[in-house]
Parts: structure tokens; C-alpha cells; sequence
């Protein structure tokens, strides 16, 4: 059995709540009851059981990942915002459900971070973290170190604070956001 398929062996012994557990942790091989883990990065799942080591993992990424846990059935419209933000050539649509906050960014043809957003928020850069994914147009980003990256349709993104960005061609730019939708756009 090669390591993949063994850790997904000892998944499936283990049942759906622990499925992918033992691919996360890097299960390699089984010693009778004992798995050995193939990642150094693991030392104390190598003298655990299986159980004992699933319920380490759980333990680990518990620690990593903030739980979020919905406690009710809850449906928004972007289309009726909680709020809407408008600095110039910009649309920020804003819901919030439950605990969390998202935004619809639309930005139109032409739209620059540093002659829109900037004039309402006063910074140098965009100083917020951004999480989310496009739906339409061309989005560049370029970092305070000269690095750049373009977001595109059907592209999923991540942006530390400390950047500029602007659309490209003649498509308005729309963008779903889960991390920066209660700040951004906002007057100081």
C-alpha cells in the first residue's frame, strides 16, 4: 500500500469525522495498532495509537483554526446592504450574518486604490488584510516592495495590508470578501 492510500485506509477505519485526519498528519505506515507518522514535524504521534493520534490532531488544529459556529439559519441580499460605503468609482455592499461580516467590492474601470479609497481613509497604502475571490473584471495588486499579482474571474485571494491596486481593461472588478468587510472603505 502506497502512503497515500494508507492514510486513506486508516480515514475510512475511522469513520467521516475524521476523514482526511491521517493525510493531514502524514500516516505512512501501519505497525500492527501503531501508525507512524511520516512527518517529523509530528514527533509525538510516533509512540500514539491511531485514536490517541487523531485526537492530538484535533487538539492541534483546534488551536490553529478559530472555531466558527453558526447558530442560526440566516439568508442576506447584497442586492439591500446592512451598509453601503461609495468613495469614488467604488461600491462596497455590506451584510452581516450572525458574527461575521462580507462585502461585495465593485470597483469600476479606471478605479485606483490610491486616488479613491485614499481619499476617505487618509493612509499611504491600504492597510487592510484582504480574503476573498473575484467574480468579474481584472484586478492588480501591487505591494509597498514592488511585488504584483493580478486577480482574475474565477480567482481566490489573499492581500496583507500595505499595498496598491488598480482594475485593468474595461470591466468593473467585483469581489466577495470574508476578512476585510467591516473596515474597508471606510472614512477615518
Amino acid at each position: 500500500m502506497g502512503v497515500v492510500h494508507e492514510a486513506a485506509h486508516i480515514d475510512m477505519a475511522y469513520g467521516s469525522e475524521h476523514a482526511g485526519s491521517a493525510s493531514r498528519l502524514g500516516l505512512a505506515a501501519l505497525n500492527g495498532r501503531e501508525a507512524v507518522p511520516a512527518d517529523p514535524a509530528f514527533p509525538e504521534h510516533s509512540s500514539a495509537s491511531p485514536d490517541e493520534q487523531l485526537q492530538l490532531l484535533s487538539v492541534q488544529e483546534e488551536q490553529q483554526m478559530p472555531a466558527v459556529t453558526v447558530k442560526a439559519l440566516e439568508s442576506k441580499s447584497f442586492d439591500e446592504p446592512d451598509e453601503k460605503r461609495r468613495p469614488p468609482k467604488t461600491e462596497v455592499d455590506v451584510v452581516t450574518i450572525g458574527d461575521t461580516t462580507l462585502a461585495r467590492m465593485t470597483f469600476e474601470p479606471g478605479w485606483r486604490w490610491s486616488e479613491t479609497v485614499k481619499t476617505v481613509v487618509h493612509t499611504d497604502s491600504c492597510q487592510v488584510n484582504h480574503l476573498g475571490f473575484c467574480t468579474s473584471g481584472t484586478l492588480t495588486v501591487e505591494m509597498e516592495d514592488g511585488t504584483r499579482a493580478t486577480v482574475r474571474a474565477g480567482g481566490a485571494y489573499a492581500i496583507p495590508a500595505g499595498h496598491d491596486a488598480w482594475v485593468e481593461g474595461d470591466e468593473a472588478f467585483v469581489g466577495y470578501e470574508l476578512m476585510s468587510a467591516a473596515t474597508y472603505a471606510k472614512p477615518d
